[in-house]
């Protein structure tokens, strides 16, 4: 199969990947947020589908579409106690707050991250671009996914690491978070409570 070829084929998975994290949240109509999450979504495979009829796609196009993420707020949404998807806060007049995932009567609050667990190890070891904040500065729970020795630093914060803890890959300082390669498709997401704010 020629490199075209291989690409046209990889677009063709993603658009049919996308339509079913649509079909997949039609048991979960009645959470707030869903539709809209489903909209998004449908946007995606749209462009998707647009990029193959123009015959303009370039793997850049794949490795930058937002159905990682998706796949991870399915998969959230679709949690026992969820309440709210893409649910907005207005903390005052001028201040909105973006929750990805509120569960647990409100009393959660959830960030969804869709990462390599490989460049969250390397996040924490201070391997990321200039700036950026070390995961462990962001964490307060994260979940499926995470290799052992982020999951001991983050338990020894405090933080409560839920789902797969995973053995330690050998970490070179080049990695690359676009790549599949290890990919775990369950999201990994942070948590805290929210104790402040209004609706």
């Amino acid at each position: 199969m020629g490199d075209r070829e291989e690409l046209l084929s990889k677009l063709d998975e993603r658009i049919k990947f996308g339509n079913e994290l649509i079909a997949q949240l039609n048991d979960v109509q009645d959470i707030d947020g869903v539709p809209k999450l489903q909209r998004k979504i449908r946007q995606e495979v749209e462009f998707l589908k647009k990029l193959k009829t123009s015959g303009k796609v370039k793997w850049e196009h794949l490795s930058c579409s937002n159905l990682r993420h998706f796949e991870a707020m399915v998969e959230c949404s679709r949690r026992p106690g969820v309440i709210a998807v893409s649910k907005v806060f207005h903390l005052d007049d001028s201040t909105k707050l973006l929750v990805d995932i509120v569960s647990d009567g409100g009393k959660s609050w959830t960030k969804v991250i869709a990462r390599n667990p490989k460049s969250l190890s390397a996040l924490s070891s201070g391997n990321a671009s200039y700036g950026a904040r070390s995961i462990l500065d962001q964490a307060v729970d994260y979940v499926d996914g995470i290799e052992e020795s982020l999951a001991n630093k983050l338990k020894a914060r405090g933080v409560v690491v839920k789902g797969e803890i995973l053995p330690d890959f050998k970490h070179d300082l080049s990695f690359d978070d676009s790549s599949d390669a290890n990919y775990n498709a369950a999201p990994l997401f942070a948590s805290e409570n929210a104790s402040s704010g209004k609706e």
